[in-house]
């Protein structure tokens, strides 16, 4: 077995190790007490490290195992941050949570040189401003000016990182591309927001940036990557602002401006091609224009030709509609030879407005005639982009004529077996051999997310789990360099999805788990045994006292956060608060209940952003409840004097009514969500002297 082989295997071993970890904890299983949790993330954390630590020192000759070792043990750092969120009930999926976990990666990073510490560092630190802008266990009240202002500087941010990347200061193509997509991303979502201020000026700008960025990349460094993101944001930008500007203006003839929109953007896109084919290193470049183009010119002509279809004939049907689009598009894009870039549109438009009159009308037989057409297709032309756009067709018409018959459970079993089929014995035409391979794998995926029996479904998803890692250490990265990189994403997806599927329990999954990643790890080492092959990297160097005293740092705050926590629980005072909860599950600590108290919705005079400010509780009929008084910058609201049994606790002000506390997350056993959000109606919370509240249970 090949180095590379063995370092596959052992990397989806760890990987699952890792990912039973993550689930046990997720699951907090109710065996155990806080303690007990807590000292085993601990005794976790200071096993991986020292894991590193050994196979630093007694083997050297295969580096790759110590620095994946010492990555896994801040994955395990993470996890504990988390527990004690979850033990404690902090706010779930806290950017605070994040930002702790942040701080010994990019450390790490720095010390190392090892650029998995930089993306996950990268990661963490959108993550941090993500759910600071856009929690998940309540909701702030931004302002429209706030809130553009944070998405400006995530944007920026990630903008500075992209060009700290593309100039090699950090070497990382995975950062460069993330980064870039979190910049045009988070710039779109701007842009699209009418609430957003300078929006039509903000949308001047991006659309300067698009052509910019395109120019540049197309021109000046072709970056074919790069190129294809900024062409995939400006489509989806000049739909968005083609159709606002449409649903702006009144009068039929919108729809032939729509029509007049596809016609230009197909010339354009001749020209363009044009002028790129001169230089065949463009060729890849001209290929994305035409695809984009056409999909574009497809949804604006498939709008405007069925408008002006009922526009000019009031009488006209869909069955008639249907035939139109078979006669004038679907046949001379098929049978006449045209340049791509109006075989693209012509076939685009023909198919989504015959698929669609053809589930209007619910004749059948009109499918068939779809399903017989696309075939057809597949077979006559030669253009490589339009036999996969009709082969993905194809799949479309026959997953809804399955659907008309059978349950979900044969149709992915007929897509699959019928995909498969496809890609054993068609060995001419490599794209749409590309495209059967990846709709194989997609329709065995769903069979392992369908509801069905449980031991089935654990059939499922054993044999995906198998067959894909069997596909990932067995076939050659070289020559199937596609179906490798597929089939290690997928494994990777089918991994992360499962945590979110609820017919089998994380428990089990975490044991299963750890079970099969112990075996992958077994696999390789015994063949790694067999194989001569020298080492292809090297081993992460640092000064061994910097990571010592960062791993009695991490030690020391999951340390100190247990026992400040413990502390609170016993000394506090303990309040009872009237709540309204819901039941979601965390990102990474298991299932939680949203707490919504009565004391969350205050009226306050002054609308503030993430302000501290303490509210007055006092008692009444066992309730404790809001006294009409709070305290910001250190002045109280009116009036206070104390009475016996006032309760002052901390909160941040978001907007001029909404307060958060801190405790409106309660974590739960897995499955036990929806029970307790029927039935509970109050939280007992514990307060301390300078008004910082730990939830201590709800009933």
């Amino acid at each position: 077995m090949k180095l590379r082989t063995i370092q596959t295997s052992y990397l989806l071993g760890i990987s699952l190790i890792l990912t039973g970890i993550f689930y046990f904890f997720a699951a907090n299983w109710g065996y155990f007490d806080r303690i007990a949790k807590v000292s085993l993330s601990i005794s976790l954390l200071i096993l991986f490290y020292l894991i590193h630590f050994l196979l630093k020192r007694l083997i050297n000759y295969r580096p790759f195992l110590s620095n994946w070792s010492l990555f896994a043990a801040s994955i395990v750092f993470g996890v504990a941050v988390a527990l004690i969120g979850q033990i404690y009930n902090s706010h779930a999926d806290s950017y605070q949570l994040f930002l702790v976990w942040l701080i010994p990666v990019l450390a790490l990073a720095f010390i190392t040189r090892y650029i998995p510490f930089y993306v996950l560092a990268f990661i963490l630190a959108n993550l941090t401003m993500l759910f600071f802008v856009f929690p998940s266990s309540y909701m702030p009240v931004w302002s429209p000016p706030i809130l553009f202002s944070f998405l400006m500087m995530i944007g920026i941010t990630n903008a500075g990182i992209f060009y700290m990347t593309y100039k090699h200061w950090i070497k990382s193509k995975t950062i460069l591309y993330l980064a870039y997509i979190m910049t045009f991303g988070l710039f779109f979502n701007i842009a699209v927001d009418n609430s957003m201020p300078f929006h039509e000026l903000f949308n001047v700008f991006y659309g300067f940036l698009l052509l910019l960025a395109g120019y540049f990349f197309l021109k000046e460094k072709q970056n074919k990557g790069l190129f294809t993101v900024t062409i995939i944001f400006a489509a989806f930008f000049l739909i968005y602002r083609v159709f606002y500007w449409a649903l702006s203006q009144s009068g039929d003839w919108i729809l032939y401006v729509l029509l007049f929109f596809a016609a230009i953007l197909t010339l354009i896109s001749i020209v363009v091609v044009g002028v790129l084919n001169k230089n065949k290193m463009n060729r890849f470049l001209s290929n994305v224009l035409i695809v984009v183009i056409a999909m574009i010119a497809t949804l604006f002509a498939t709008v405007a030709i069925t408008g002006i279809f009922f526009l000019l004939f009031p009488e006209g049907t869909v069955d008639a509609l249907f035939f139109v689009a078979i006669l004038a598009l679907l046949g001379p894009g098929l049978l006449m030879k045209l340049m791509p870039q109006i075989r693209y549109t012509l076939l685009g438009t023909g198919f989504v407005i015959g698929y669609a009159t053809a589930l209007f009308s619910g004749q059948v037989l009109y499918e068939y005639i779809l399903l017989i057409l696309l075939c057809a297709g597949i077979y006559i032309v030669q253009t490589k982009g339009i036999k996969v756009l009709l082969y993905l067709f194809a799949n479309v018409v026959v997953y809804i004529i399955l659907i008309q018959n059978f349950s979900f459970h044969v149709i992915f079993l007929a897509m699959f077996a019928f995909n498969l089929v496809y890609y054993i014995f068609q060995r001419k035409e490599q794209s749409t051999n590309y495209t059967a391979f990846v709709l194989v794998l997609l329709s065995f995926m769903a069979l392992t997310f369908l509801d069905l029996q449980t031991w089935l479904q654990v059939i499922y998803n054993l044999i995906f789990l198998m067959s894909v890692s069997m596909i990932i250490l067995s076939i050659d990265r070289k020559c199937h360099r596609f179906e490798w990189t597929v089939s290690f994403v997928l494994w990777f997806v089918f991994i992360g999805y499962n945590y979110y599927e609820y017919l089998w329990t994380l428990i089990h999954k975490s044991i299963a788990a750890i079970i099969v990643g112990i075996i992958f790890i077994w696999i390789a080492t015994y063949f790694e045994r067999r194989t001569s092959e020298q080492r292809e990297s090297k081993a992460v160097s640092y000064r061994k006292p910097l990571l010592i005293i960062l791993i009695l740092m991490q030690i020391g705050f999951i340390g100190i956060q247990s026992f400040t926590s413990e502390k609170l629980l016993s000394e506090g005072d303990l309040i009872k608060l009237e709540l309204q909860p819901v039941d979601p599950r965390s990102l990474l600590q298991g299932d939680y209940i949203i707490l919504n108290y009565k004391v969350n919705d205050l009226q306050v005079e002054e609308a503030a952003w993430n302000k501290k400010v303490k509210v007055l509780l006092r008692e009444k009929n066992g309730i404790y409840e809001y006294a009409g008084n709070y305290q910001m910058d250190r002045e109280w609201h009116k009036d206070y004097e104390e009475q016996p049994g006032d309760v002052i606790i901390n909160g941040l002000m978001h907007g001029n009514h909404s307060i958060i506390y801190g405790i409106e997350s309660y974590f739960v056993p897995e499955g036990t969500g929806r029970e307790l959000e029927t039935s509970a109606k109050y939280a007992y919370v514990r307060v301390s002297e300078s008004g910082n509240a730990l939830l201590e249970k709800v009933e």
